[in-house]
């Protein structure tokens, strides 16, 4: 018997436009070309909206089916701020952390009927064993506490800032991936001077954490970009004003390339941010 995590697929991926954004023209090419079972779809280093409508027709027009990942940007939907796939989709799955802001765990699915009995079958007892009972109890406090008026605020608030990073790296002469965010993520390009490994041990001394990875430019070659996502430190306080000195900070850093000695006055600003807006605790 074979299992599932042995089993191999065609995959075939489809593109972006010169600007970054996710190429319809060229998905609906493909899924014509290849005829695909399952068309999908998330936004995982991708800080705009898909038009999830538009690859729900695409799938209608080859007979596939459209699974999308939403991990990414759950909480922003669930706060009615970012594009839903759910009611354009087969299956949607997401994690529980993230933007939702809950316990690591696996995925939530959410599926059309004819299809719910397989995927619980397939999950349990086909791949997995019993969810661990904490957390259970933590993603029911998780779910509660997203109804909230809160927690539409917390996400409103992590745009805003996400936004307000974008034009502060933007000031600083940082081009960023698609030209700016509909989510929480900005990516920026760093420039030829440097690898990604030399990016995150650089910012790892400023103790900054982010994603070093690849992403084509507007010719499409692969450049080294850095992930940032704003959700972290808007819980811990942070406002519009001090991620864009955050992002005016880092444009700074990539200026000066990988071999710039520590600038020890930029290094306390950043310490400084940090001391001010503490984790919050529920342990006074």
């Amino acid at each position: 018997m074979r299992h599932i995590t042995g089993s191999n697929r065609e995959v075939t991926s489809f593109g972006v436009t010169p600007s970054g954004m996710v190429d319809l023209d060229h998905a609906r090419d493909m899924a014509r070309k290849t005829r695909p079972h399952i068309l999908i779809a998330g936004p995982s280093s991708y800080p705009r909206e898909i038009d999830f409508a538009a690859l729900r027709a695409i799938a209608d027009e080859v007979g596939a089916l459209l699974f999308t990942d939403i991990a990414h940007v759950a909480g922003l939907i669930a706060a009615g701020l970012h594009a839903n796939p759910v009611p354009f989709s087969d299956v949607s799955t997401t994690s529980t952390q993230k933007t939702l802001c809950g316990p690591r765990n696996g995925a939530f699915v959410f599926a059309k009927n004819r299809f719910g009995a397989e995927i619980d079958a397939a999950i349990f007892p086909g791949l997995q064993g019993p969810a661990a009972a904490n957390l259970i109890a933590a993603r029911a406090v998780q779910m509660e506490m997203i109804t909230r008026p809160a927690f539409a605020e917390l996400m409103r608030n992590v745009l805003a800032n996400a936004k307000a990073l974008a034009a502060g790296l933007e000031e600083g002469g940082v081009v960023l991936y698609t030209g700016g965010t509909d989510s929480h993520m900005v990516m920026a390009f760093t420039g030829e001077l440097w690898t990604q490994a030399e990016l995150v041990a650089k910012l790892g001394e400023y103790g900054i954490l982010g994603n070093a990875m690849r992403a084509p430019d507007r010719s499409g070659k692969p450049r080294t970009a850095f992930r940032l996502g704003t959700v972290g430190l808007t819980i811990r306080g942070l406002g519009m004003d001090d991620f864009s000195q955050i992002g005016q900070e880092l444009a700074l850093i990539f200026a000066a390339g990988p071999g710039a000695p520590l600038d020890r006055a930029r290094l306390e600003t950043l310490r400084q941010l940090a001391a001010t807006h503490p984790v919050p605790s529920f342990i006074d």
